[in-house]
């Protein structure tokens, strides 16, 4: 793993940490499923949430290229879609970890020829 590959697994990993901390406090408070109802009653709740899987989509896009094999993705996709963004910043950690520069990170190692 080169330093920048490092320095984004670990900026992703306190990431990761902080959504995990965000999450589990926002939930003391109330179950993520009542504030679905709030948001769903306003129409900044809608842009929003619009918004947020829109970008699952994009993300997901991203995933599928980079993995090339539906049962690396897959598992990946859903968790994204159930946990949101926490799973996107593990999923940025362990390609982090396999990866030899930041290239690799975020557009994979180049491919041998007949693969």
């Amino acid at each position: 793993m080169s330093i920048g590959a490092k320095w984004y697994a670990a900026f992703f990993a306190v990431l990761a940490i902080v959504l995990i901390i965000l999450i589990v406090w926002a939930s003391l408070e109330k179950h993520v499923l009542e504030i679905f109802k709030v948001m769903l009653a306003e129409r900044w709740g809608i842009v929003t949430l619009i918004d947020l899987y829109g970008g699952f989509v994009v993300t997901a896009t991203w995933i599928c290229v980079l993995e090339r094999r539906a049962w690396r993705a897959v598992p990946w996709l859903v968790a994204m879609f159930f946990l949101g963004n926490l799973a996107t910043a593990i999923y940025v950690v362990f390609r982090a970890w396999r990866a030899r520069s930041i290239r690799d990170i975020f557009i994979g190692a180049p491919q041998e020829p007949g693969r």
